[in-house]
């Protein structure tokens, strides 16, 4: 089974705003399960260590889970991130395959269908073998 890591925000102004981003990393992470992928998502794994120890700890740690996947999926708002983006470039620099899903939020706006529409070719892809040909490529159908 293919490893997909999740990345979006995670900080937000208010615990609300953190329980938000934790929940839609979650629902992506559904979503990658029932195509069949196993989803890492650091938004959960972690959340009740918030600031426990330094953020530098938890960037390093979320690091490692990502090199340890086999890609990465990134949330549609992931450019509000300061960790996402540096997850994405780490993707970059190791050729992992990269779902940004950003890409394909109006055209599933459009339509009556959900990400898994879009997710379940992606796992497909990196379960055959899918790899990007050069860095900073990412998967388009």
């Amino acid at each position: 089974m293919k490893h997909f890591y999740i990345a979006g925000p995670y900080r937000g102004p208010t615990p609300w705003d953190v329980e938000g981003n934790v929940r839609e990393a979650e629902v992506l992470g559904l979503l990658v399960a029932r195509a069949s992928g196993l989803p890492i998502i650091p938004h959960s794994m972690y959340r009740f260590f918030d600031r426990s120890l330094p953020d530098e700890f938890w960037l390093e740690a979320s690091a490692d889970l990502l090199l340890r996947s086999d890609a990465l999926v990134l949330h549609p708002s992931w450019q509000r991130s300061a960790g996402a983006k540096a997850e994405r470039e780490v993707a970059m620099q190791h050729r992992m395959p990269i779902l940004d899903l950003v890409q394909f939020v109006p055209a599933l706006a459009r339509v009556e269908a959900s990400f898994t529409a879009v997710l379940a070719p992606f796992v497909r892809a990196v379960g055959e073998g899918y790899g990007p040909e050069s860095e900073g490529e990412t998967w388009r159908p």
